[in-house]
């Protein structure tokens, strides 16, 4: 085999396409990746720049809306504290001043107090003997003031507040011109409404109304067109929704007609009544539609919402997303492939040298050699040669073998005469023994054979606990027979035992071991005890006797050398080699003294009769 001529390596080109194929997709999982990382991103600031601007526009739509509920709230005070209006309509007499000329006093009185304030729709006064205004828009004449809820409600309260949107052909009872069709100018409205609590301060004299005097309302209106003007600023930066809620969620100003009076989503409102903070933003489906919501209270307890659908967020920037993930993508691709490439080229090479070196070697030319590099492929060069080196080694073992084993099949066949040569002369012996009348000889011979067949038949390594008692019975009437009857051996092993599989020349040691170090130096009397019990699916076998007991300090040593304790280490390592961890081996003193040898191992079933025939 030294003499073969080496072959030149074939070249094969198929390792670097496969590099640049799974590079490429490598470069483009990785483009995915990041192209991903970059969307979320880009989403991410995109709805938290949109949410600050919202942010921004929401506190200027909710300083004109405090702006304008001030003024409201400020006319009133005004009017409390207006000296002629106190004094005209405490001194009121309809019998001596004619109701038109009391109107015209008091309209031009109210006007004074609205004057160059074009947000507020109009101001009434109302009892139950009379009703002024500025400009009448609600239709309102003494017959229709009992038909106002919220007219009854500020009757019974001491203090001014803000309602809800109303329309007030309802409120006031004008049934003519309930239908929504009919075109009522300022159809809706939003009042700050209270008690005339009206004084005059004249020097240091302060003069409250009258106990006996009817106290009138006040209502200072809103148009809900005016408060939507103001929300349409809002609502301009995006296509969205922007609108007021009062206390219930109800919607009382809205930049879409069509939204007044309908109630804020359920869910978005348990949100956004329950957030102490009184402002936020927060994304979720609002009437089925994935939306950003943003909101801010005012001081009347109302809420400024704007629900922009997420769509219109996103809208924008989707283009820009889409342009910088396709430049992305082609710069990674191209990128890859330039870098697949050059590691094709790198790692092709040394690979496909290997890919040809196996296929030579597959056709039995273990002569090949790899070349060392410098590089990672070199332990596998080595290795490679190693291999090839080592397989014409073994061949020419493996030659070396079979011509042994051919000797070894020969040498063995000789051999199984042996036994049965010994066999037969005992057989003899015990014979001869017989014909002389010599019982106690020939049951001896009996017994060594039986101890010496068990020993020497087959080379299995298990056998039944059946068996190894049997043997421990021929052996013990041997050695029974040799101290002249002095030892005896009880035999205590239940049935269920008998069957279960054990390592072969297990007990012999033990009870060998028990006549020789403790029985022989007590002299006469000697006692060996043998019991075996299955508990819980576990064999516990016993081998015990009444002698001198365990040396101070013995202790069983796999030293081969050490031969107090070779027979017990030769047991204890072959249970534990064949039944592993669930083996256990422990040596006690019994109660009434001596020494013990406790085996306990799992249950395996080992047949009912012997495992070695």
């Amino acid at each position: 085999m030294a003499g073969r001529v080496r072959r030149a390596l074939p070249r094969r080109r198929h390792f670097s396409e496969k590099v640049i194929f799974y590079m490429m997709v490598g470069y483009l999982l990785m483009a995915v990746l990041f192209g991903c990382m970059y969307f979320v991103n880009a989403r991410q600031s995109t709805e938290a720049q949109v949410v600050d601007q919202i942010g921004h526009s929401l506190d200027r739509t909710r300083l004109d809306l405090e702006g304008l509920i001030e003024t409201c709230e400020n006319v009133y005070v005004s009017l409390l504290s207006d000296g002629e209006l106190y004094d005209f309509l405490v001194g009121y007499d309809a019998g001596e001043t004619s109701y038109p000329s009391a109107r015209r006093t008091v309209n031009a009185l109210l006007q004074d107090a609205i004057r160059n304030i074009d947000v507020l729709c109009s101001v009434q006064l109302m009892s139950d003997d009379y009703v002024f205004y500025t400009s009448n828009t609600t239709y309102t004449s003494v017959a229709n003031v009992q038909e106002s809820m919220i007219y009854q409600a500020a009757r019974r309260v001491n203090y001014p507040f803000w309602t809800s949107l109303y329309d007030f052909t309802r409120e006031y009872g004008h049934t003519q011109l309930e239908d929504p069709e009919i075109p009522v100018a300022n159809r809706n409205l939003i009042s700050y409404v209270g008690p005339f609590n009206a004084y005059r301060l004249d020097e240091s004299t302060l003069r409250m109304w009258p106990s006996e005097v009817e106290k009138p309302v006040v209502f200072i209106n809103l148009s809900e067109e005016s408060v939507r003007e103001i929300l349409t600023n809002t609502s301009s930066l995006y296509d969205g929704a922007c609108f007021l809620v009062d206390d219930r969620g109800t919607c009382i100003a809205h930049t879409s007609p069509e939204g007044l009076y309908m109630p804020m989503d359920a869910a978005a409102w348990e949100r956004v009544r329950g957030d102490s903070d009184g402002r936020g933003a927060m994304t979720m489906d609002y009437a089925g539609v994935p939306s950003l919501i943003s909101y801010t209270t005012l001081s009347t307890g109302w809420t400024l919402v704007t629900v922009l659908p997420s769509g219109e967020v996103y809208s924008e920037i989707y283009g820009v997303i889409w342009r910088t993930l396709v430049l992305m993508l082609l710069a990674l691709m191209l990128l890859g492939a330039l870098l697949a490439l050059l590691v094709s080229r790198q790692l092709s090479r040394p690979i496909r040298q290997l890919t040809q070196a196996i296929n030579i070697a597959a056709k039995g030319n273990f002569m090949v050699n790899l070349p060392r590099t410098d590089d990672e492929f070199d332990a596998v060069n080595a290795a490679f040669n190693d291999m090839t080196h080592r397989i014409d080694q073994l061949i020419h073992e493996n030659y070396e073998v079979k011509l042994r084993e051919r000797e070894n099949e020969l040498r063995a066949l000789k051999y199984q005469t042996k036994p049965h040569f010994l066999y037969n002369a005992l057989a003899i012996i015990r014979s001869q023994a017989l014909k002389d009348g010599d019982a106690e000889v020939a049951q001896m011979v009996q017994n060594l054979s039986n101890v010496l067949r068990y020993v020497l038949r087959g080379d299995q390594n298990l056998t039944t606990v059946r068996d190894e008692v049997n043997n421990v019975m021929d052996y013990f009437e041997l050695m029974r027979a040799g101290y002249d009857g002095a030892i005896s051996l009880e035999v205590d092993v239940e049935s269920a035992v008998l069957n279960a599989a054990i390592c072969k020349m297990t007990l012999q040691p033990l009870v060998e071991n028990c006549v020789q170090h403790g029985l022989v130096p007590q002299g006469p009397g000697g006692r060996v005890r043998l019991a075996g019990r299955l508990r819980d699916g576990r064999v516990s076998l016993v081998v015990s006797d009444n002698g001198a007991g365990w040396p101070e300090g013995f202790a069983v040593n796999d030293d081969e050398h050490q031969t107090e304790s070779i027979g017990l280490a030769n047991v204890r390592r072959r249970m534990k080699l064949t039944f592993g961890d669930e083996c256990d081996f422990r040596l006690f003193t019994p109660d009434g003294g001596g020494a013990a040898v406790e085996i306990v191992f799992p249950y395996q079933f080992g047949g009912g009769g012997t495992m070695g025939d």
